[in-house]
């Protein structure tokens, strides 16, 4: 019997000396690591934040459907805002591991197996306005959000995203969120500080005892007597995040009154009583007052009455493909080659996305473009180069990697329909508390006209 346990104890040994590498299966760390908040700096130019580009490790297991592939066919096939000239040159510069590993453009996946992709990433530019904190106590933090900045690390937002900044900027590390706002949507943000908080406000979130106002601006005249829409939405597209009206959607309701009217547009507080994804958006467009900079829901690609009453829209996978599309060209019409960086990532010009399977959400992404639109991130690692933190005029100095799509391109400034719509969340109430902001100057302006 002793032999037989002696003999098991070294089998098993000689098993685990097999098996391969794993990522750390620990409890999630609120918040984040203080390496990860120097592992770069920022600047900022002409009222834009800039992220100085910097080195990232996407992370993830092999999945079924990749197995039996080479990691090179992988890539190219599931992460196609890349070349395969890009993921070749990625593979034998050595920037792509499987266990640890160096691999060929011959390496066959197996179950399970840890890929690593060592990218030079680029974070878009977003508004250079400060988060402006609107309460602070031991238990709650109430945040001002611009526009054009992301709640969480998303896509291609990372340091530039609100929980990022608020971690460097203002020392708040450990916060829990309790909503999220649309990157492009301004207004009121509430995170807890502790977990006892963050479960009393999710619960009078769930039993509908906050109350919310947002503000926006839309085309048309809208109606002067109140409107309330209680149309069922229905998420068509996950990946790409768009909704619509549909009878099989989930219930919601949003009431509506005009308070403002230029000529042109109107100025309209929406009052939410449920929380869909999307909701007010949606209920706008289906009402046929889309709101002014919206890219998803005054899109053309929805027909020529923007789904009014749901009029005249064609299949969702044409409306999806096209929108995608249309963002897509928007940006190869903005890139500009620097002649001086011309040889720089040569032959890489990207690949137009191909429908609905480019995604706008936080999934892992192991193909790791600098440019890619989905990223969420197991573990990283950072480079030896400039780690100061804190805000510095002047130019980007030069962080070139050769095998970089994105290095050889210079991208002019963002067009303000990229940074903006017209929505604001205004005021939010529970049942012995309220918050508020001030207005937006799109709305601040109608109002003094009208006395509001």
């Amino acid at each position: 019997c002793e032999n037989h346990r002696m003999k098991r104890s070294a089998d098993n040994e000689k098993a685990s000396l097999k098996k391969k590498p794993r990522l750390q299966s620990r409890k999630r760390k609120l918040g984040f690591d203080e390496e990860l908040y120097s592992e770069t700096s920022y600047y900022i130019s002409n009222g834009l934040r800039y992220v100085r580009p910097y080195y990232f490790t996407f992370t993830s297991h092999a999945k079924r459907r990749w197995v039996g592939s080479t990691v090179y066919d992988v890539f190219c096939r599931e992460f196609q805002a890349e070349t395969p000239e890009f993921y070749e040159r990625a593979i034998k510069s050595g920037k792509v591991t499987v266990n640890g590993k160096a691999v060929t453009m011959e390496t066959v996946l197996a179950d399970n197996d840890l890929v690593c992709h060592r990218v030079h990433r680029h974070e878009p530019p977003v508004t250079a306005r400060a988060l402006e904190v609107v309460h602070q106590d031991s238990e709650l933090v109430v945040v001002d959000k611009p526009p054009s900045i992301p709640v969480h690390p998303c896509g291609r937002y990372r340091h530039n995203s609100v929980v990022f900044l608020l971690g460097r900027e203002h020392g708040l590390k450990n916060i829990h969120t309790i909503h999220r706002l649309d990157r492009l949507t301004s207004g009121l943000l509430l995170f807890a500080k502790s977990v006892a908080k963050a479960r009393v406000l999710e619960e009078q979130i769930r039993n509908r005892k906050i109350t919310k106002e947002y503000v926006c601006q839309v085309n048309g005249e809208f109606p002067s007597e109140p409107v309330e829409c209680d149309e069922p939405i229905l998420v068509v597209c996950k990946k790409v995040g768009v909704c619509r009206v549909d009878p099989g959607g989930k219930p919601c309701s949003t009431a509506f009154i005009r308070i403002a009217y230029n000529g042109k547009t109107s100025v309209v507080k929406c009052m939410p009583k449920t929380g869909r994804m999307h909701q007010i958006r949606v209920h706008l467009q289906w009402l046929g007052f889309p709101i002014v900079g919206d890219p998803l829901y005054a899109h053309p690609a929805w027909g020529s009455q923007l789904a009014k009453k749901g009029e005249g829209v064609g299949s969702i996978e044409e409306v999806v493909t096209s929108i995608i599309k249309s963002e897509y060209q928007s940006q190869q019409q903005q890139e500009m080659t620097d002649p001086e960086k011309a040889a720089i990532g040569k032959d890489t010009q990207r690949k137009p996305p191909e429908g609905p399977a480019i995604s706008e959400d936080c999934s892992s992404n192991v193909g790791g473009s600098a440019s890619s639109s989905s990223g969420s991130v197991a573990s990283s690692k950072t480079d030896e180069g400039d780690t100061r933190i804190g805000k510095n005029e002047g130019s980007l100095p030069e962080r070139i990697d050769p095998d970089c799509s994105e290095c050889g391109i210079t991208r002019p400034p963002p067009l303000p329909h990229q940074l903006a719509m017209c929505l604001h969340a205004l005021v939010y109430r529970g049942p012995d508390w309220e918050f508020r902001t001030s207005l937006p100057p799109w709305a601040a302006e109608p109002l003094k006209i009208n006395n509001y």
